[in-house]
């Protein structure tokens, strides 16, 4: 296991430089919004992305970082092959959707040349790396599913992929973090956007700024120069864009949150404008109840 080093550019994006060495043994060159996401040094990521915008590919990276670069363990033994490995976990609101993500991590691993035993189903499926002579494997990712949320429990994972956190329930997202707590490990969520409303578009809003644990991130479509040469200037781009309503074009391509209609304040940030107070019994307390629907009576 590597240490990060000094930080060189790549797309006016500066990356460490073991970071770039592990990319290029992997054949992978990200395109400037994922180069963005994996300089980031935060621990808790989400990341809203556009339809083929490249996002189980880029956290399969992010795993790639933390398990053969960084150790955010509070164990450092961990994954030495003569103590517990450097466990992760893959979860989806089933099974299927670890599968993309599942088979990124195989390929770069067998790319490094590891001894890596994976199974052939993800549901439940198993990546093992264990070299010969050692007592114990030295990685271990698992995949999870969301429909039974009592199984993600018992053990404490160095670092979680939560893919397609916006079909996934708001308690996946809360027993993740308690889960990698007691490791200090990492979290990292993916998905396109499958509605304006709701935990995970709120945490998207809520992350973007001011906060030096977690950060959230866009990957819309048109960064993948692979699928679009031109970026937003394609022409098959463009036209997308013109044969799209404007919510989905936002929602589901370019990954932003959009406001629901009809909102009272569109501005309105749970982060910002909620906070915890102290009752001063000498100012007036105002209540508003909106009952969501119309009274026939």
């Amino acid at each position: 296991m590597t240490t990060r080093t000094r930080k060189k550019p790549v797309a006016d994006v500066e990356l460490d430089e073991a970071v770039q060495v592990l990319f290029g043994q992997l054949g992978y060159k990200p395109h400037r919004e994922q180069a963005i996401i994996h300089s980031s040094d935060v621990p808790i990521k989400a990341t809203s992305g556009g339809e083929q915008a490249g996002k189980s590919l880029c956290a399969s990276k992010e795993f790639a970082i933390h398990a053969l670069i960084d150790d955010p363990s509070a164990h450092p033994e961990h994954g030495t092959g003569y103590s517990d490995p450097l466990l992760c976990w893959l979860i989806g609101p089933d099974y299927k959707q670890t599968q993309r993500t599942f088979g990124y991590i195989v390929d770069d691993l067998r790319k490094l040349g590891l001894p890596v035993r994976a199974s052939r189903r993800v549901d439940p499926g198993e990546i093992v790396v264990q070299f010969d002579g050692e007592d114990k494997p030295r990685i271990r990712v698992e995949t999870k599913s969301g429909v039974d949320v009592r199984k993600l429990s018992m053990e404490a994972p160095h670092g979680i992929i939560v893919d397609e956190a916006g079909q996934c329930d708001l308690m996946i997202y809360e027993r993740a973090q308690g889960r990698i707590t007691p490791m200090n490990g990492w979290l990292m969520m993916i998905g396109t956007l499958e509605a304006s409303v709701g935990w995970y578009p709120q945490v998207l809003q809520s992350w973007k700024i001011g906060h030096p644990d977690r950060r959230s991130f866009e990957l819309p479509t048109p960064s993948n120069l692979s699928l679009f040469s031109k970026g937003i200037d394609d022409p098959r781009f463009k036209r997308l864009q013109e044969t799209s309503s404007d919510e989905y074009f936002l929602q589901r391509i370019m990954g932003q949150v959009v406001p629901p209609r009809g909102l009272v304040f569109p501005e309105f940030r749970p982060d910002f404008h909620i906070q915890d107070t102290e009752w001063d019994s000498s100012e007036p307390l105002h209540i508003w109840l909106d009952p969501g629907h119309g009274r026939s009576n």
